[in-house]
């Protein structure tokens, strides 16, 4: 009985401090090469490299260049009264290699309902 409680509070550990998935993350980034990027599948982890042009990555839509070129030129005086939420070149980078966000700026008006989707909906 002391055994099966040692054991099952060191799971207990692990789960809380998420132990077990940061050693899975890294199991299963640690087999990947970063230098084979030329293939043409599209990887659910970028690598952040400097000078490497990544295939298969679809360049912005000319609505989110025209709102964040929106968001650089407006005063703060300005979007004060036209925006309730600005982001300005938000970034989420995970495990120093998972780009999450890349630099996002957009704003949302009073009354606005807005929702943000990535590629495959969520």
């Amino acid at each position: 009985m002391g055994i099966q409680s040692i054991v099952s509070f060191t799971i207990l550990i692990f789960i809380d401090y998420r132990i077990i998935s940061k050693i899975w993350y890294f199991i299963g980034f640690s087999g990947q090469n970063l230098n084979n990027l030329g293939n043409n599948t599209v990887s659910t982890i970028v690598p952040i490299v400097d000078n490497v042009q990544i295939p298969n990555i679809v360049h912005e839509d000319e609505d989110v260049t025209e709102e964040a070129e929106r968001i650089k030129a407006i005063s703060n005086h300005e979007i004060v009264g036209t925006d309730v939420l600005v982001l300005n070149q938000v970034e989420k980078i995970y495990h120093g290699a998972f780009h999450a966000v890349d630099q996002i700026s957009l704003g949302v008006k009073h009354g606005e309902c807005f929702g943000l989707l990535g590629v495959n909906g969520a």
